[in-house]
């Protein structure tokens, strides 16, 4: 299945993407049409002779790292480094790649639990010695994502990303796309929670329809602070949890499938006054006309605004 076949079938609820779909969020929060983990990172402490074969690793200044094919479309990394004492090894590669290699769809913990069963047995018969079972693998790092689509009004919601405040102290990083004409991904960043991005996923992916990813990137000290912190101690249970508590609240902000529409703005008696008001000065703006503003329209249009979060007249009707 080529790239734009799956998302075509994602768009249309096929069974190729149905098996998938658990929806753990409340009635009311626009329904994603995928979810799952895109991208895990693990790790588990060495026994002496601790590698396989020392000369399969290249030194980055701080530990080795090596890469493995498991199929023709994913590649594990392999990387160790010492620490206090210990010598730890780490693998990391995209569970969502080894159900779907060519689409989008995401995999459930189920999936990548099995996965990882077959990613440590390799790690064992090629690159380490280690001797702990895959229960007590520490947790560093997985991808939360949540995709949403067709979004009818991208440039809306990447606009209203920019406003969110999903860490506290921590301002959003924006990304503009090719010719700096829109913004394509939002990053917040934190170092104990992790990394939330907000990112056009067909423009990354070269989609035909337009999709929104939300993605929630853990953290090694999230994980131990969560008490999530083994691969035995993760189910899909706890997956609902953390999607609820960490991505639900973003996407109920952004509510990336809705578009504002001029009748819905004209059936309220303030909001269609105020965008008449914007429209009439905007098009004095382009004669040089420029009347006084009152303290009560820079209120109104503050609301407005906080209400429809456009930046034009021309974003009302594009």
């Amino acid at each position: 299945m080529t790239t734009v076949e799956n998302i075509s079938s994602v768009l249309t609820n096929s069974a190729h993407l149905l098996p998938k779909l658990i929806n753990p969020f409340t009635d009311g929060t626009d329904a994603p049409i995928n979810l799952g983990i895109d991208k895990i990172r693990v790790g588990f402490v060495l026994d002496r002779p601790w590698y396989r074969d020392r000369e399969d690793f290249i030194s980055d200044g701080r530990g080795l790292k090596a890469q493995w094919p498991i199929t023709e479309d994913v590649t594990l990394s392999v990387y160790s480094s010492f620490k206090k004492g210990v010598t730890r090894g780490f693998l990391t590669y995209n569970p969502s790649r080894l159900i779907d290699p060519h689409g989008i769809t995401c995999a459930n913990w189920e999936e990548t639990a099995h996965s990882l069963e077959r990613v440590a047995s390799l790690a064992f018969d090629h690159f380490f010695h280690f001797s702990e079972p895959l229960e007590n693998f520490d947790i560093y790092s997985f991808h939360l994502t949540a995709d949403f689509g067709p979004i009818s009004d991208m440039e809306r919601v990447m606009r209203a990303a920019t406003k969110l405040k999903p860490f506290r102290g921590v301002k959003p990083r924006t990304y503009l796309g090719h010719g700096g004409e829109a913004t394509e991904t939002v990053y917040f960043k934190s170092k104990r929670m992790g990394q939330i991005r907000i990112y056009d996923k067909a423009k990354q992916a070269g989609l035909s329809q337009p999709v929104l990813r939300i993605e929630f990137e853990t953290s090694r000290k999230f994980h131990l602070d969560d008490g999530t912190d083994k691969v035995g101690l993760i189910s899909t249970e706890t997956l609902d949890r953390l999607f609820r508590s960490r991505l639900e609240p973003i996407i109920q902000a952004l509510k990336p499938m809705e578009r504002y529409r001029v009748d819905e703005i004209l059936a309220d008696d303030c909001d269609r006054r105020t965008l008449i008001e914007l429209c009439g000065r905007s098009y004095m703006a382009e004669r040089h006309v420029y009347p006084p503003v009152s303290q009560s329209y820079k209120r109104r249009l503050r609301d407005f605004f906080k209400k429809y979060p456009y930046e034009s007249v021309e974003d009302f009707f594009g």
